[in-house]
């Protein structure tokens, strides 16, 4: 494949790799704010804590539900987040072997 076309399908690959690892990030936030929520460690009656809470899960749990519906809870645990984070790391893993690919290394 041409240089330029090469330097530019990296950037963009580049680009959305930033892009999952900053929701990876997200996803780890919210995990550990569920347990702290669940340990009753953070009061959800606070107003700004609610509002940050209401925020994740409202951006979170479309991309979660699929996982929802096929994995059980395991013991009352939630592992749908951690499926989650599995398939976007895979998602990452090919988007760099087609990289590697493209560029001829």
């Amino acid at each position: 494949m041409g240089g330029a076309t090469s330097y530019l399908l990296g950037g963009v690959f580049g680009l959305v790799i930033g892009l999952i690892n900053a929701f990876e990030f997200v996803i780890f936030i919210w995990a550990i704010l569920s347990w702290l929520i669940y340990f009753d460690v953070v009061n959800v009656r606070n107003q700004t804590v609610r509002r940050v809470v209401d925020g994740l899960d409202r951006f979170i749990n479309p991309f979660i539900a699929p996982f929802r519906k096929i994995i059980p809870y395991f013991g009352g645990l939630d592992l749908s987040p951690l499926a989650l984070l599995v398939t976007l790391e895979l998602v990452k893993l090919i988007l760099r072997a087609i990289l590697i690919f493209v560029h001829g290394g």
